[in-house]
Order: structure tokens, then sequence, then C-alpha cells
């Protein structure tokens, strides 16, 4: 039951630095191969690749939140402060990658 609390407590927290570590690496490998300079209609493939991304992040980090509010736990308070660790990790999650849609890439 504690490993449980602790994922519920860490798991958003630890979700977004891999994210944080998968984007900004991808993005570097994308730069040093020349992904910017590739372009599917309209878009280079960087930055689709960073979209996807995002987009995986994104919906990763509200199905957390969901298994949050569904994890059986006897406190209520934990339960509580799970979730908003998880609605945490998805704020900060928009705050931090949206850049990939209109910065420059490289």
């Amino acid at each position: 039951m504690r490993y449980r609390l602790l994922i519920l407590i860490l798991g958003p927290f630890i979700l977004w630095s891999v994210y944080f570590v998968t984007l900004y690496g991808v993005q570097a490998i994308g730069c040093r191969a020349n992904w910017d300079t590739a372009f599917l209609p309209g878009f280079s493939v960087l930055r689709v690749v960073l979209v996807a991304i995002l987009a995986a992040s994104t919906i990763l980090s509200v199905a957390m939140y969901i298994l949050a509010g569904r994890l059986e736990v006897n406190q209520l308070v934990i339960k509580r402060i799970g979730r908003y660790c998880a609605a945490a990790g998805i704020l900060s999650s928009m705050i931090t990658f949206p850049g990939v849609l209109w910065l420059e890439l490289c």
C-alpha cells in the first residue's frame, strides 16, 4: 500500500521529468540530424515528432490524473493530494512544452 501512495504522489513529477528529457533530447538529436530541414506537407519532420511527443505526454498525464482518482486508498486526503499532484503534472506540461508549436526549433 505504501508503494501505491508513493507512486500516486511522485508519479506525475517523474513522468514530467521523463517527458522533459525525451522532448529536448529528441529536439537535440533532430537538430543535429537536420530533421528541421526535411519537410512533410507544410511542417518539418522534427516539429511533427515533437508535437507527437507533446500529445503523448499530455494523454499520459491525463491518464495519470484519472488513475489517481480511481485508486483505492483508505485516506481521502491522500487521494486528493495525489489528484493535485497529477493536475500539477498536467499544468507543468501545458506550460513547459507547447513552445514546440511555434518557437524556432534549431
